[in-house]
């Protein structure tokens, strides 16, 4: 699935009159347990992003904004 396909469908949502709120969480702290042996190994996370540089956030708090949006 392609980056497009989700903004194509956020402008749809946008053009509907709806409300609405985009939440775009791209990496998780619960998830660097996956990165345990190349952190233990070689000190570093290997992504597929390259050298770009994104936020980990911790799934409780994107709830927690989700349920205060709504």
């Amino acid at each position: 699935m392609s980056v497009r396909f989700h903004w194509n469908g956020e402008r749809e949502l946008e053009q509907s009159g709806m409300s609405f709120t985009h939440i775009r969480a791209n990496s998780f702290f619960q998830n660097t347990l996956f990165d345990a042996p190349s952190i233990k190994s070689d000190g570093a996370i290997y992504s597929c992003v390259r050298t770009l540089r994104f936020a980990k956030l911790d799934t409780r708090d994107i709830g927690e904004v989700i349920a205060m949006v709504l």
